[in-house]
């Protein structure tokens, strides 16, 4: 990749170029004032381009930026600064290194039902607080998400969002948006509408399920004909409720496709099955793509729970075959059936609908964390953290080795403690990594444990005040023991 050491408003230095098309490039940045890595778009404008469309088009480019800035969920790029250098924007952003679902695709062919259904419920939530802040993101496409190995899915590239009070495109009228997964009104010159970015995202959900775009032709026109003028191809590799859920995303008439809250519950439910197929042993609806063993590349640190991993199987941890991209639902905790003699009194047992549950203190607060879930100390300074990944990176150790890097280049005081393989019976690998850090002068000591089921990979991180932490030992323990993926 091209590199410089370009400065951008005295503040973010340019360090290499990470990719580009349309009107811009993107670079990886560092913010020298809040040193941390990000991600910066260089909005350069075609040749031969009057003073007056130059003007107009960065415009629109801050007005999109703006918009985007306001979409605020861990399942979208966040857009962090604005700023205007020789004559141009450039917009700062949320660097999140990983790979698209496009790049999966091209290893795996297609995903499991319930690993398309975590993708599914991560990219309906982006696009649900996209449209309350009247943002239209108008290209949703699988190589638009991005999967990380800390479990995240982000919905990225709003470069060609629009808001409600501002056109797509102020110089031209060509239709915007990639031919495959442009929704059929839009294919015939109407305006988008979040019923045609929920087209695109059935679009997306039937090409992770199927290894393959849903309309295919030699020209983009003769996608678009397709598009324009066939019912959705039926779904070979999926049934049930995600095969029901995909076809009705992509209705032709808008007005058949069904609600965000429908699309939730339709995706939630292919979860549960997938649970129930997992516990009578029965085969999942789509055979699970073959791994080639490479290691997965590692996302940047954007938060604390990293995932791996290569496939282990011990007395805690059961068969499953889930992810979940969920809000978690705090009733869910609630459930203390079954843990007669598992649970120290004063405790229950939260279910994530993804799979795996955990023990908790009664009154700590459950919130949401990206695709996991976070359980906060109402006494303050201490949580643990859920997540889960699929799929999973072919070493523990060598993933946190890696991850290291990233996190140590863009977090005060970091130190670690160990990076160590840890022995689970029945497992062929899992990993602990124990570190301490500064943030906003607090001293924090951590540790994440990850291990892995089948193809899928859990991490649960916990972290205090590194002077609470020998006395929050027994805690850790505590919570780590009741751990659970069930089959």
């Amino acid at each position: 990749m091209p590199a410089t050491t370009m400065t951008i408003a005295e503040r973010y230095t340019l360090r290499e170029e990470l990719g580009g098309g349309g009107m811009g490039v993107v670079w990886h940045a560092y913010d020298e004032l809040l040193q941390r890595d990000v991600a910066v778009k260089e909005v350069r404008f075609p040749p031969g381009v009057s003073v007056a469309d130059r003007e107009r088009l960065a415009e629109r480019t801050l007005r999109e930026a703006r918009a985007v800035a306001a979409i605020d969920t861990a399942a979208a790029v966040r857009v962090f600064d604005i700023v205007e250098q020789d004559g141009r924007p450039w917009i700062v952003m949320e660097l999140v290194r990983g790979r698209t679902l496009t790049e999966v695709l091209g290893e795996h062919t297609a995903l499991p039902s319930d690993e398309v259904a975590r993708i599914g419920l991560s990219v309906l939530e982006a696009l649900e607080v996209a449209h309350r802040s009247g943002v239209l993101h108008r290209d949703v496409k699988p190589s638009n998400v991005i999967m990380g190995a800390d479990g995240r899915i982000a919905l990225t590239d709003f470069g060609i969002a629009t808001d409600d009070a501002g056109a797509a495109d102020a110089t031209t009228s060509v239709v915007v948006g990639s031919p495959g997964y442009l929704a059929p009104e839009r294919a015939e010159g109407k305006a988008a509408t979040p019923e045609s970015d929920l087209w695109s995202l059935g679009a997306t959900l039937w090409t992770a399920a199927e290894g393959r775009p849903p309309y295919a032709g030699d020209t983009a026109f003769a996608v678009l004909a397709a598009i324009t003028a066939n019912d959705p191809p039926e779904c070979g590799r999926c049934d049930g409720p995600l095969a029901g859920v995909i076809r009705a995303l992509m209705a032709r008439d808008p007005a058949d496709r069904p609600g965000p809250e429908d699309v939730r519950s339709a995706l939630e439910e292919v979860c549960r099955e997938s649970r129930l197929r997992a516990a009578q042993g029965a085969e999942p609806s789509v055979s699970r793509p073959e791994t080639d063993g490479r290691t997965w590349p590692l996302l940047v640190a954007l938060g604390l729970v990293l995932l791996l991993a290569a496939g282990i199987l011990t007395a805690v941890l059961h068969v499953n075959s889930t992810g979940g991209g969920a809000q978690p639902d705090p009733s869910a905790g609630a459930d203390r059936s079954g843990d007669a003699g598992l649970l120290p009194a004063g405790w229950h047992r939260y279910a994530a609908p993804s799979g795996w549950s955990i023990g908790i203190p009664d009154g700590w607060q459950v919130l949401p964390a990206g695709t996991g879930v976070r359980f906060e100390d109402p006494a303050g300074g201490r949580y643990v953290e859920v997540a889960s990944q699929f799929p999973a990176s072919a070493s523990a150790v060598g993933a946190w080795q890696a991850e290291e890097q990233a996190f140590a280049s863009s977090h005060t005081a970091y130190q670690r403690v160990a990076i160590q393989p840890v022995t689970v019976d029945g497992a062929r690998q899992a990993a602990d990594w124990e570190f301490t850090y500064e943030d906003g002068g607090a001293a924090l000591h951590a540790v994440d444990h990850a291990v892995v089921v089948g193809r899928h990979g859990y991490a649960v991180f916990f972290q205090t005040h590194t002077d609470r932490w020998e006395a929050s030992q027994r805690l850790r323990e505590r919570v780590l023991s009741t751990f659970n993926v069930h089959a």
